[in-house]
């Protein structure tokens, strides 16, 4: 997987998802299973007449559907199509080799991120970010070998789609970090930002 993207990069830099599949997580060898059920004494109102009255059903507590100890297979997945596999989009998570060599390829820790601030969106909510953290200056006394290494695990362990990397299907040239006094952020550097 690792040498297609640095074959892409090295051309066009576009990021290529077409014939490239995932492991269905919708459903267990094609099946699409339900693990509750419509609750039989009330036919799912919540609710039992009773007396002229309406009372809350005892066996679902008035939720409608009961909880099943096995799930129950309904037919096939309607994701897949039964195949257990998905395509893989841009909204999917990168795996472990990607991310690495995104790390060691395209993360420049010896050239300063120029924009000198970071909007809200940016800083704590992590728009147009590849990763970063807000730890109020922690990093700002380790050595840059201890800061590097730190950058590294956080951005591995991290919930890393490939629509944070990506733009318009290319991956960037370079990723900087930004250090502030709240933290620091990866930013992604496109062709046309230069």
């Amino acid at each position: 997987m690792c040498t297609s993207i640095q074959t892409i990069t090295s051309t066009s830099r576009t990021f290529v998802f077409e014939g490239r599949t995932q492991k269905c997580h919708h459903c267990q060898d094609g099946q699409q299973r339900h693990w509750t059920d419509t609750c039989t004494p009330c036919k799912g109102k919540g609710k039992i007449p009773k007396g002229g009255r309406n009372f809350k059903c005892k066996t679902c507590t008035g939720n409608g559907y009961v909880s099943l100890a096995v799930p129950k297979i309904v037919g096939t997945c309607p994701y897949c199509k039964g195949t257990q596999l998905l395509p893989i989009t841009a909204y999917d998570t990168m795996n472990e080799e990607e991310k690495l060599w995104i790390f060691e390829n395209l993360f420049n820790f010896e050239k300063p991120y120029t924009k000198s601030y970071s909007t809200f969106n940016e800083e704590y909510l992590g728009f147009k970010t590849v990763v970063g953290v807000t730890d109020y200056g922690r990093y700002q006394s380790m050595s840059p070998a201890e800061f590097k290494e730190e950058v590294k695990k956080t951005f591995l362990r991290s919930y890393g789609q490939y629509v944070s990397v990506l733009k318009d299907g290319k991956l960037p040239i370079e990723i900087l970090i930004r250090k502030g006094e709240n933290g620091w952020h990866a930013y992604p550097i496109f062709e046309e930002s230069k």
